[in-house]
């Protein structure tokens, strides 16, 4: 049974201090619980996140509390509005600032109400070796849209030729998830970049800061080709790049790439809905 989820949901939240309630892993989720202050809260937090970064949370609590939300370290400017009763309040990036050692954001709440949570980020990339770099927006790494193909066959295990029937049975009845799959890109993935093209891109309500918005649902499953909300374009174009051993060699040097055509923009999506990819690139200047 896949454990990483049920694990990640169980640690979401925590207990800060005696009378304090942290979000500390950003998602969707319900929490019922008690402080050791004995307040009781049930909280409900709704979110898109990370493919928008705006939460709203719905709380009802015994008695007053803190809740702390965690701020991430690649935010550039947050916002937050809580309401409670017939009175709300709201904190920017200047007039409220995070834990230094936490990193989470604190708001005194009253029993109900609710608290709107948004922040904005940017485009943001890191070196890595030869003139290469890995691309982020928020929480999520981009890589290359390289396209793919699926050749579904049956197991290797019992697709050999073979006259028993009882094998032949179990090749045509074997469970889909356990068929092999080979999967091969549709488009060119010797691709060179020039970072200063670089545009982020999303179908989302959430494109700048601000508490409340409403969300467009997500298609599920979220991770399949092309279902993510948010893409990254980018000029690039084809160099040449050798393959060894079925797999990319390093790329030429930064003063050795040459387009083999024309410059044109290639498009980036979360690297975790991209069964083929690259997720580093190397630079040039191309404008």
């Amino acid at each position: 049974m896949p454990q990483g989820l049920p694990k990640f949901l169980s640690a979401s939240f925590v207990q800060v201090g005696k009378n304090g309630l942290g979000h500390a892993l950003l998602s969707p989720a319900r929490v019922s619980t008690t402080l050791s202050s004995g307040t009781h809260i049930d909280l409900t937090c709704k979110t898109t996140y990370p493919f928008s970064n705006s939460l709203h949370y719905t709380f009802n609590a015994s008695a007053p509390f803190t809740l702390h939300l965690r701020l991430p370290a690649w935010a550039t400017y947050y916002e937050i509005i809580s309401s409670s009763r017939s009175s709300s309040e709201t904190y920017t990036s200047s007039s409220l600032v995070p834990d230094p050692h936490t990193g989470m954001l604190s708001v005194d709440l009253l029993e109900t109400g609710t608290v709107d949570f948004s922040f904005l980020t940017s485009i943001r990339t890191e070196d890595r070796g030869n003139d290469t770099i890995s691309i982020y927006h928020g929480a999520l790494l981009y890589a290359l849209d390289v396209g793919f193909s699926d050749s579904t066959t049956g197991n290797a295990s019992t697709s050999s030729s073979t006259d028993d029937p009882a094998r032949e049975n179990a090749t045509a009845t074997i469970p889909h998830q356990a068929h092999d799959h080979h999967i091969t890109n549709t488009k060119p993935w010797n691709i060179a970049i020039d970072p200063s093209t670089l545009e982020y891109h999303t179908s989302t309500s959430n494109t700048t800061a601000g508490a409340g918005e409403a969300e467009k649902a997500l298609p599920n499953p979220i991770w399949a080709y092309q279902a993510p909300p948010n893409f990254i374009t980018v000029k690039g174009c084809e160099i040449e790049w050798g393959i060894e051993s079925q797999l990319p060699t390093p790329p030429p040097g930064k003063g050795e790439r040459r387009c083999k055509g024309d410059v044109r923009e290639v498009v980036l999506r979360p690297y975790g809905s991209l069964k083929v990819h690259m997720a580093v690139l190397p630079v040039m200047e191309l404008v």
